[in-house]
C-alpha cells in the first residue's frame, strides 16, 4: 500500500510539473545546459624587503603590474620582521603570470630592477623593471622594489657638472 501511494504521488507530481513523462523529458531537453562553475584563478605570492632613500621607511604601496594585461594588484600592508633587509617587507598574492613590481610613495616610485639584483652599486646601471614570473601555489621571494634611482639621471653618465667658482682666501 505504501508503494502504491508513492507511485500515485510521483505520477501526480509529474502531471503537475508538465504533463506526461515524455512531455516532461522534452521540456528538460529543451532547456539550455547549465554553465560549469568558474574555476578559481591559480595564484602565487610575491614577497620582498622594502627600502627608501632616507633613515625611515614611510608607508609604501607595493604593486605588481601584469606585463601582458596591465592589471595591477597592490597592497599597503607593511610587515615588520627580522627576515627583511631593513626590518620591513611585504607579501602580495597575485594570479599566475609575469609582473613588474614597484613601490610608491607619493609621486616617487621604485622598481625591482636589474640594478637591485646587482646590489645597487655604481656599476649597476640598468634601472628598467625586471619581469618576475609567479607560479601557482609558490612564493617568489627576494623581490625588493627598492630602485628609487631609476628616474634620476646618473651623475656618472652625465659628466656636465656645473663648475663652481673657487673661493680665494686672502692671507
Amino acid at each position: 500500500m505504501k508503494h502504491q501511494h508513492l507511485a500515485t504521488l510521483t505520477l501526480s507530481s509529474l502531471l503537475l510539473l508538465g504533463g506526461t513523462t515524455a512531455a516532461r523529458a522534452e521540456q528538460l531537453a529543451a532547456r539550455p545546459a547549465l554553465s560549469p562553475m568558474p574555476t578559481p584563478t591559480a595564484t602565487g605570492v610575491l614577497e620582498g624587503s622594502l627600502g627608501y632613500p632616507s633613515d625611515l621607511i614611510p608607508r609604501l604601496v607595493v604593486c605588481a603590474e601584469n606585463t601582458a594585461s596591465g592589471d595591477r594588484y597592490c597592497t599597503d600592508t607593511r610587515i615588520e620582521a627580522d627576515r627583511y633587509t631593513h626590518g620591513v617587507g611585504y607579501r602580495l598574492s597575485v594570479p599566475v603570470g609575469t609582473y613588474h613590481v614597484f613601490a610608491s610613495e607619493g609621486q616617487m616610485h621604485a622598481y625591482y630592477s636589474p640594478a637591485v639584483a646587482c646590489g645597487l652599486k655604481l656599476e649597476c646601471t640598468d634601472h628598467q623593471p625586471l619581469p618576475v614570473t609567479v607560479l601557482a601555489g609558490q612564493t617568489t621571494g627576494g623581490i625588493d622594489p627598492i630602485d628609487w634611482f631609476g628616474n634620476l639621471p646618473s651623475p656618472i653618465a652625465d659628466r656636465s657638472f656645473p663648475s663652481l667658482p673657487l673661493l680665494s682666501q686672502e692671507p
